[in-house]
């Protein structure tokens, strides 16, 4: 997972995001497989941030962006999992 741009390990939603589990708040995660299948999103279910992969980076213009891999709680479905990471067939 990506933050937004012009995020860093200090900022306030960064923060929350890495501090949800001791802090008790749910995080619930929802995807967009591709712009061109329409508006739809897909909830994938609750997820806690695994810590140890939470890195800073930047973006190809220089803004700073925060990434790090979600662990789901439970596991999202093969199915739908499958569906979302291959490209469509159009």
């Amino acid at each position: 997972m990506y933050t937004k741009s012009n995020r860093t390990l200090e900022s306030n939603e960064v923060q929350t995001i890495i501090q949800s589990k001791e802090n008790e708040i749910d995080l619930h995660i929802f995807v967009k497989k591709d712009d061109d299948e329409g508006s739809d999103f897909y909830y994938l279910g609750k997820a806690s941030p695994n810590q140890s992969s939470v890195q800073k980076d930047k973006l190809q213009d220089g803004q700073p962006v925060v990434h790090m891999n979600m662990v789901m709680e439970p596991s999202i479905e093969s199915k739908l999992y499958h569906y979302l990471v291959n490209e469509s067939q159009n």
